[in-house]
């Protein structure tokens, strides 16, 4: 996951924020706050446009793919917490006790 410190030398959230939208072939819409990357170009996103209730749902977006509508892009969660449950917890677990021991 990205952080706020500019001594993060590029993986700040403010130089990724400016970097996917504005120099990137398929530049993100701006309502993504991309927070999280999969290591191949790709994003996990805050939704900022989808807000129900003060939550965003969490997306995936593909960064060599051309949307032809924000509709298009998946959401993987419906919100942070159930990305962070999901991804960081349930993930992890799937290879690691709780107490760090390999499975």
């Amino acid at each position: 996951m990205y952080g706020l410190d500019k001594a993060l030398r590029g993986s700040s959230l403010g130089e990724l924020y400016v970097y996917e939208h504005l120099t990137v072939e398929h530049k993100m819409p701006k309502e993504f706050l991309p927070f999280s990357p999969d290591g191949r170009g790709n994003h996990y996103c805050i939704n900022l446009a989808n807000r129900q209730d003060g939550i965003c749902p969490v997306v995936f977006w593909q960064s060599n793919f051309d949307y032809a509508t924000l509709s298009e892009v998946e959401e993987c969660n419906e919100s942070f917490i159930s990305w962070c449950n999901e991804v960081l917890i349930e993930w992890t677990l799937e290879d690691t006790n709780y107490d760090g021991s390999d499975r």
